[in-house]
């Protein structure tokens, strides 16, 4: 049976209001019709909604309004209405991550068209939730890129549909780590059209590596990064869970908004780590800003990586010091990644045999086994904190 879907119409007139209402009734949509400005209706319950459609005036201090919206409700579709949408206006909108701007007097033809696309979009989506892994390096140079690569290869050889999502807007090269090719497009650019942004688009977008494993590869110089907003990161993601049985996220050291908000949908984060001081140190402020964030710890993982018995710290003082678990440890093997690496290829096709290929795959059988609920609420604690 299909989802009914309930919308919130907020209109300056109410012969525009009513021409909606029927639109929307005839496409058995249940209307609630909100009362004020768009700004008084963003401190309300939101969230309760499956679409919201207002009007806007197209202003500087709307688009603000829009964005908090997104920001706060990031699963609320959003649909503006406006009499004369300019082309900035319109660009401006779609990167908060709304999902349609509309002319006004509206076109039944074209408020349809939205509905069936947010209807496709509620749709498989909404059964197909494949689970979200971020590697964290908790320190540059821990191999959090190259674990991240290699184990999502790993994982579609064992026949699930895996997505590589890089993250590392400035310097990312997960998808060297996996192939040679470098031909799709980058995240920039699919979360630049959010408008398009769904199954279809998505994969064709994507560097596709073996039949069941994409790497949609991160900006191509850092500029591009400056348009990626922690609402189409949340699109993007979503849109990937839909679509694959796993999302592997690599995403930068330096924690701000956009890798946060990953984060924040991730059922597990990876910390990747080396058995030295500096990674450890920094781990530990990486746990207390997990924890700040209120990320239970059952949904933080450290991996060991380059580990070595007979070391002057063991994994015991890990451990202790950081007060969780080792989950996984991936021994050194340095020819053997330093190959991967220079050749571009997966070190499980490139040397099976490998220690490191054979823990890996080990890691990918390990996964099946166990997942966590991710938290919420990110930003206003985050910035709560910084203020």
């Amino acid at each position: 049976m299909e989802k009914i879907m309930k919308a919130t119409i907020l209109m300056h007139k109410a012969d525009t209001q009513e021409a909606l209402r029927k639109i929307l009734a005839d496409a058995d949509i249940e209307c609630e019709v909100a009362v004020g400005s768009l700004r008084q209706f963003a401190s309300l319950g939101a969230a309760t909604r499956d679409l919201l459609i207002a009007e806007t005036d197209g202003s500087r201090s709307e688009l603000a309004v829009v964005e908090r919206l997104a920001t706060q409700h990031p699963q609320l579709p959003i649909v503006l209405a406006a009499a004369d949408p300019g082309r900035e206006f319109l660009l401006e909108a779609m990167q908060l991550g709304v999902l349609q701007v509309l002319a006004l007097p509206f076109k039944p033809e074209a408020v349809r068209e939205v509905l069936a696309r947010l209807r496709q979009r509620l749709g498989p989506s909404s059964v197909h939730q494949g689970k979200v892994i971020v590697f964290q390096p908790s320190k540059g140079g821990s191999g959090a890129t190259f674990l991240a690569a290699n184990l999502a290869y790993a994982i579609a050889q064992q026949g699930k549909r895996v997505a590589l999502i890089d993250l590392n807007l400035q310097f990312g090269d997960a998808v060297l780590h996996v192939s040679d090719s470098n031909a799709g497009t980058s995240v920039a650019d699919v979360v630049q059209q959010l408008q398009r942004l769904d199954g279809e688009f998505l994969m064709s977008s994507m560097v596709r590596v073996t039949p069941n494993f994409s790497v949609l590869p991160s900006p191509d110089s850092p500029d591009k990064a400056v348009g990626v907003r922690p609402e189409g990161v949340f699109r993007l993601i979503e849109v990937a869970r839909g679509n694959f049985d796993y999302v592997i996220v690599d995403v930068e050291r330096t924690l701000d908004p956009v890798s946060i908000r990953a984060l924040d949908c991730a059922d597990s984060i990876m910390v990747v780590l080396q058995l030295t001081l500096p990674f450890i140190r920094d781990a530990k402020r990486l746990m207390s800003v997990f924890d700040s964030l209120g990320y239970p710890r059952g949904k933080v993982r450290l991996i060991v990586n380059r580990y070595q018995k007979g070391g002057e710290i063991g994994l015991a003082d890990v451990e202790g010091t950081l007060g969780a678990d080792v989950a996984y440890t991936v021994p050194n093997s340095f020819n053997a990644v330093a190959a991967s690496v220079n050749q571009g290829k997966p070190i499980v096709s490139l040397d099976p045999n490998d220690r490191v290929s054979k823990t890996l795959v080990e890691m990918a059988a390990r996964l099946e086994k166990r997942s966590s609920t991710p938290a919420g609420g990110w930003l206003s604690r985050l910035f709560k904190k910084a203020a």
